[in-house]
């Protein structure tokens, strides 16, 4: 009995671990620790190790990241609640289904872990598991279309130092590589009689009985063996990483200007029709304020206004007058305007007659320093729910987040070109060598808001050549909870894999600037109406993870399969 009081009240205490330390990794309302991302694999491998059976090992692991997921992720029940009228119990328990999904992945995680353990050597086990953490997440990341949000690897993005590993291997490589170390790590955690119990009578070549062996080690060559070597790969991320954050990224390329409008506008006023003079006429004042600061900080024009997601709530080619508003507005100030809109792809039948619709989209325009339509871009990766409903899924409250207007995807998307602009007469500082040419057919990568979080449609957008990102998003749904600051954090990491400066403009916040080490640069306020000038880079290279992209998601794939099919030769002990 006292055994096994010691390990229920150990199993609880990892479970605790993983679940509290995932919280605690990705933004919160406390603090961000995110090394403490690296207890949940820590934690599943012990559980894995320890269960006397597969059910007990498989059931807590489910537990870890099922816990630590739902707590992260408490903040999708606000606008359930604030928006749809859903009562707390009910948003609470759509979180934990959420949670219940991220826990499965938590015990295919274990699986995997007890078979590579009982068949493979000590590191290939250790490795194999590692690599199936990796596709586990990438195939989170397209299964059901996709929700790659809580990637081991994104809680880095917190301290840019530890996850500039991503312009290497990706958001997905490098979890696997921060599971490896994380597996590495818990092995020295491991308990004594549950290595020997597991071990019995096995061939000392493979995992368990090197496990076996390894209980009876020193504390000394337990470090030896397991911690230096996890050390030393954190050592070198993080060594990596220093030097990556050292790169003078402001001195490289073209420079580009860009002024920033946070509209603020609430989120129950933004959709009524009355409301549509009152958030043109705020849109309008704040970008005033906003080209004058480019003026007052640079010494010249600025090369884009930025306004965020459906800034303007309404189909621009069937509002004449606040369309022919915003037009005067950009002609008079000689600036390119990139903003959101209804798009469609209605007719016009007849003079003067209704439109007859055919579909709309979550798109945003881009007009040029003329006001002439320079193009356009229509989000592609729609969030279910929020933007359509998933056929044969109708729910009741779901109609109050789609505001009256079921989005589309769009098809052929491609990134914007910016114009070419007469070279102007500005005045030039010593480093704004490109003053009134840094614009000259400069390619833009756009991302609308939740596309932020998909590695693929980045890695697109720079293979059709953009040599900036622009993400625009509206966050108002989620109130003052993590989930901006959860957001921002993952448009910082697509920085790091494609080695781009990000421009994103946001409704409610956060609305800043990223370079392409993933640092934060003029973070603005959450609620609050806000305008800033921003000085970014045009970059051209190619990251190596952009470069291998195929090859390093097919690794993930690969890496597992083999071994799985290595350790079917060896049988079960």
């Amino acid at each position: 009995m006292p055994m096994f009081a010691r390990a229920g009240f150990r199993e609880t205490a990892l479970i605790f671990f993983a679940g509290a330390g995932f919280f605690l990794a990705f933004p919160n309302p406390f603090i961000q620790l995110p090394p403490a991302a690296l207890f949940m694999p820590a934690s599943i491998l012990l559980l894995s190790l320890e269960a006397s059976s597969n059910t007990r090992a498989l059931f807590r692991s489910f537990l870890c990241m099922f816990l630590g997921s739902s707590a992260s992720l408490y903040w999708i029940a606000i606008p359930m609640h604030n928006f749809a009228g859903i009562p707390w119990v009910v948003g609470a328990s759509c979180v934990m289904l959420l949670g219940a999904y991220y826990g499965l992945y938590g015990l295919l995680f274990s699986l995997s872990l007890r078979f590579f353990t009982r068949r493979l050597a000590l590191y290939p086990a250790l490795l194999a598991g590692a690599a199936t953490w990796g596709a586990l997440e990438l195939f989170r990341g397209h299964f059901l279309t996709g929700f790659p949000w809580l990637s081991l690897s994104a809680a880095f993005a917190g301290w840019p130092v530890l996850a500039q590993g991503a312009a290497l291997f990706g958001m997905y490589g490098l979890s696997a590589l921060y599971a490896f170390i994380a597996l590495l790590a818990a092995l020295f955690f491991l308990s004594p009689q549950a290595a020997q119990q597991n071990a019995s009578g096995t061939d000392p070549a493979i995992f368990a009985g090197a496990i076996a062996a390894h209980s009876l080690l020193s504390a000394a060559e337990k470090t030896r063996r397991l911690l230096l070597p996890a050390l030393a790969l954190l050592a070198c991320l993080a060594g990596y990483g220093a030097y990556r954050l050292n790169v003078p990224w402001e001195q490289q390329g073209r420079i580009f200007l860009a002024a920033l409008a946070q509209g603020n506008i609430n989120q129950e006023q933004k959709w009524t029709p009355e409301n549509r003079s009152y958030i043109l006429r705020r849109y309008l004042a704040l970008s005033r304020l906003a080209l004058d600061m480019v003026k007052d900080k640079y010494a010249r024009e600025a090369d884009l206004l930025l306004w965020p997601e459906t800034a303007m709530p309404f189909v621009y080619e069937f509002n004449p007058q606040p369309a022919a508003s915003i037009r005067d507005f950009v002609s008079a100030n000689a600036v390119p305007l990139l903003f959101g809109v209804i798009g469609t792809d209605a007719d016009m039948r007849g003079t003067g007659a209704a439109p007859v619709h055919r579909s709309s989209y979550n798109r945003i325009l881009l007009l040029d320093q003329h006001a002439g339509r320079a193009g356009h871009y229509d989000k592609e990766h729609l969030v279910p729910f929020g933007e359509y409903v998933p056929p044969g899924l109708h729910v009741p409250f779901a109609s109050d987040f789609l505001q009256g207007t079921g989005f589309s995807p769009g098809v052929n998307a491609t990134a914007l070109m910016l114009p070419p602009r007469k070279p102007a007469a500005y005045s030039r500082d010593s480093r704004d060598v490109y003053a009134g040419e840094a614009a000259d057919g400069l390619a833009l990568g756009p991302l609308i808001c939740y596309e932020v979080i998909f590695p693929e449609l980045a890695q697109k957008r720079v293979e059709q050549n953009a040599a900036i990102l622009v993400s625009v998003s509206n966050d108002a749904w989620f109130e003052l909870s993590s989930a901006p600051l959860q957001h921002l954090q993952q448009a910082a990491m697509r920085c790091i894999e494609q080695g781009r400066y990000m421009l994103r403009g946001t409704n409610t916040g956060i609305s800043a600037s990223i370079d392409p080490a993933g640092r934060i640069v003029n973070p603005g306020p959450l609620f609050e109406p806000w305008v800033q000038a921003e000085a970014v880079r045009a970059l051209e290279g190619k990251t190596l993870y952009h470069r291998g992209y195929a090859w390093i998601n097919g690794a993930l794939w690969f890496m597992p399969c083999v071994l799985f099919l290595k350790a079917l030769r060896r049988k079960t002990p």
